[in-house]
């Protein structure tokens, strides 16, 4: 009965883990698809764990999201949220994402950004913390860093999604920094 109960126990977390994998995948596939302009996605293996340092600056201490687009409030997460939204960034800072991760992307080292860019002058590069899901994973919140074709210009963002009818789509942005020259 013993050994029954903890192979259920760990089918059970693969389950949720493979759900979540998808999930993920789904997700980062949707929004980057829609914003990328060629057929490859381009990606690095982290963004770095102090890019999830600045996630719980901007809303976890009052629990309200402003967005900067719109300048107002937008959406307000509980006591429960915020401890989950801080869990799951203590979890999440040192991931760091395989190869195949999404149809047709590809895996580069981070390293190798400027002879990735020299050999491929017309891809886009991005670098993405790992989505956070709650609310019945209908909205995500994420950190995206997104080098335009040659690098001399992008933007990291922290953004959150919504699920709207299947599809993710954009609900507020909390913080953007862009450079270029």
């Amino acid at each position: 009965m013993r050994t029954v109960l903890i192979s259920l126990f760990l089918l059970l977390g693969r389950a949720t883990y493979s759900q979540n994998d998808s999930l993920i995948s789904e997700f980062l596939t949707d929004i980057l698809e829609r914003e990328n302009d060629t057929s490859i996605i381009a990606y690095t293996e982290t963004i770095g764990s102090d890019y999830y340092d600045y996630l719980p600056h901007f809303f976890l201490s009052k629990g309200k999201v402003w967005d900067r687009e719109t300048k107002r409030y937008v959406m307000r997460f509980s006591r429960k949220e915020r401890r989950s939204i801080d869990e799951a960034i203590t979890k999440k800072r040192d991931l760091l994402w395989s190869d195949s991760l999404l149809p047709q992307s590809e895996l580069i080292n981070p390293e190798n950004n400027n002879s990735y860019i020299r050999d491929h002058p017309t891809r886009h590069i991005y670098q993405f913390t790992s989505p956070i899901f709650f609310r019945n994973n209908s909205i995500a919140l994420i950190m995206i860093k997104h080098h335009y074709p040659g690098n001399k210009k992008g933007y990291a963002e922290s953004v959150i999604y919504s699920r709207q009818g299947g599809v993710w789509r954009r609900f507020a942005l909390i913080e953007r920094n862009e450079w270029g020259y």
